[in-house]
C-alpha cells in the first residue's frame, strides 16, 4: 500500500510567515483566515495569515495538476486519451499541520485505488463465455452459457497506469503513454476453448416495428447453437416452428411467387438467415444450400451488397457444413438495429478473402458465370479460401434478382470497364 507523502513545496513554516506572495486574491485571503481560525482551535497559532495565504495559493496550483494518459496497441491502434484532473478529486488532497508548520499531502493510496479500478473510456476488457450445460431438442444442440457474449477486448497494466499517474500528479502533471494488449474473447466448452472465427453483420434500421421484432426473434433462435464436426447446419431447423402469430411472430412483408409482397407471419426472418450466411462465408465454411432473394431488397445492402440468403419453411433453406474438425458455437447479438452472428471454433489455419462486389459493368475480363458473362440482374463475389497446406479454393457467390437498381450499380462500381 502506498503511504501519504508530502508535495514538495506545499509546506510552510512559521519562519516563512514574513514572506507572503506579492499579490493575494480575496478568495485566498478569505480561505487563509478560515484556515487560521481552525488551526487556532486545534492549538496551532504560530502560522500567520500571510504564510497561510501562500499555502492556499500553492494548493490552488496543485489542483490544476493533471495527467493525460494515451493508449496505443501494438498494431498502431490509438485509443481516446484519458484525462485525470486533481481538481475533480479534491478529496485526494489532505491538510496536515503541526505547531510550527502546515502542509498539503496527496493521499496517494486513494488516488492509486481509484485509478486501478476505474473504467477507461473506449477500452473494454475481453469477455469470455463459459458453457455450463448442453441441451438437445429436435436434433438441435444448444449450449447454456454464462459470462455474457464472448467479445475481444484490451488489457491495460492498471498497476503501472496508477503508479505512473500518481507520480506525475505529484510533480505538476504531464503526459503518460501506455501500451494496450489485444485479448480475444473465448467460449470455453467441454470440447476446449473456442475463438472467434468470423462475424456476419447486417442492418435493419429502416424496418417497421413488426419486421424488427421478427428479426430479433429469429436472430435469437440462432444463438447458442452448437455444430458438431462434420455436421450440417440448417437455418430452418433452428427456427421456432410453426411460424405463426400464436408463437410470437409478427405480420410483415414477405416475398411470394418471386415478386409479390404480402404480409405474413415472420416477415424479416431472412435478415437473420442473411446475417448467418455472411458469418459462414467469412469463416470459409462450405455453403451447401443458399439462394438470394428474387427481388433486390435494400435491407440487405449494408455490410455485403448481394450477399443475402432467403429462406422459407419447408421449401427454401440455408445450409452450411462444419468442416473444421472441431465443434462450432454460434453467438448472436442485436445492438439497436445492427444484427450480428459470430461463429466460434478452433482456428485451423485457413484464411478467407472476398473480392467484389462485381456487376456486369465492372466484372473482371475473364470472369464467367456458368460459362457466360455476368448479367445486369446479378451481383457476384469471389471467395478465396487458402488452407494451411497452401492450397487455395476460389468460388463464386452469385445473387440473381429480377433486376438490380442502376443506382446500386453506380454506388458500388468505382469505374466502368468494358465487358470482354
Amino acid at each position: 500500500m502506498l503511504s501519504l507523502f508530502l508535495i514538495g513545496s506545499l509546506t510552510v513554516h512559521a519562519a516563512t510567515q514574513t514572506t507572503p506572495p506579492a499579490s493575494v486574491s480575496p478568495l485566498a485571503h478569505h480561505v487563509a483566515m478560515r484556515l487560521q481560525t481552525r488551526l487556532v482551535q486545534r492549538g496551532v497559532s504560530a502560522l500567520t495569515i500571510p504564510a497561510l495565504e501562500q499555502l492556499v495559493i500553492m494548493r490552488q496550483a496543485l489542483l490544476r495538476s493533471s495527467v493525460q494518459i494515451s493508449f496505443t496497441a501494438a498494431d498502431g491502434t490509438v485509443f481516446p486519451p484519458m484525462n485525470v484532473f486533481l481538481q475533480a478529486h479534491p478529496e485526494w488532497i489532505i491538510f496536515s499541520a503541526s505547531k510550527t508548520a502546515a502542509s498539503f499531502m496527496l493521499d496517494a493510496n486513494a488516488a492509486h485505488q481509484f485509478l486501478i479500478s476505474t473504467d477507461v473510456p473506449g477500452i473494454a476488457p475481453a469477455v469470455h463465455s463459459t458453457v455450463v450445460g448442453i441441451q438437445s431438442e429436435n436434433g438441435v444442440e444448444r449450449m447454456d452459457m454464462t459470462g455474457g457474449l464472448a467479445k475481444s477486448g484490451w488489457i491495460i497494466d492498471r498497476t503501472l497506469m496508477a503508479s505512473e499517474a500518481v507520480r506525475l500528479l505529484t510533480s505538476g502533471g504531464g503526459l503518460l503513454s501506455l501500451p494496450v494488449t489485444y485479448e480475444a474473447g473465448t467460449v470455453d466448452t467441454p470440447y476446449g476453448s473456442l475463438e472467434l472465427l468470423a462475424t456476419g453483420h447486417s442492418d435493419f434500421s429502416t424496418s417497421i416495428k413488426a419486421r424488427a421484432s421478427n428479426v430479433r426473434k429469429a436472430i435469437g433462435n440462432v444463438h447458442s447453437v452448437a455444430i458438431a464436426p462434420g455436421e450440417t447446419f440448417s437455418f430452418n431447423h433452428v427456427l421456432d416452428f410453426p411460424i405463426a402469430t400464436s408463437r410470437g411472430w409478427m405480420m410483415a412483408k414477405t416475398i411470394f411467387e418471386g415478386w409479390q409482397l404480402r404480409d405474413a407471419p415472420g416477415g424479416g426472418i431472412c435478415q437473420a438467415s442473411t446475417t448467418t450466411f455472411r458469418a459462414a462465408v467469412n469463416a470459409g465454411l462450405p455453403i451447401l444450400e443458399r439462394k438470394s432473394h428474387s427481388l433486390y431488397v435494400h435491407y440487405y445492402e449494408m455490410y455485403g451488397v448481394g450477399l443475402d440468403s432467403t429462406v422459407f419453411p419447408f421449401t427454401q433453406d440455408f445450409k452450411f457444413v462444419n468442416d473444421t474438425g472441431n465443434y462450432l458455437v454460434l453467438q448472436t447479438e442485436v445492438s439497436g438495429f445492427d444484427a450480428y452472428v459470430r461463429i466460434f471454433g478452433k482456428p485451423d489455419g485457413r484464411t478467407v478473402k472476398l473480392n467484389g462486389p462485381y456487376f456486369y459493368t465492372n466484372a473482371p475480363a475473364g470472369m464467367r458465370v456458368n460459362g457466360r458473362l455476368l448479367r445486369a440482374n446479378e451481383i457476384a463475389w469471389v471467395r478465396s479460401i487458402t488452407y494451411v497446406d497452401g492450397t487455395t479454393k476460389n468460388e463464386q457467390l452469385v445473387s440473381v434478382y429480377k433486376s438490380v437498381p442502376k443506382s446500386v450499380v453506380k454506388k458500388y462500381t468505382t469505374e466502368e470497364v468494358a465487358v470482354k
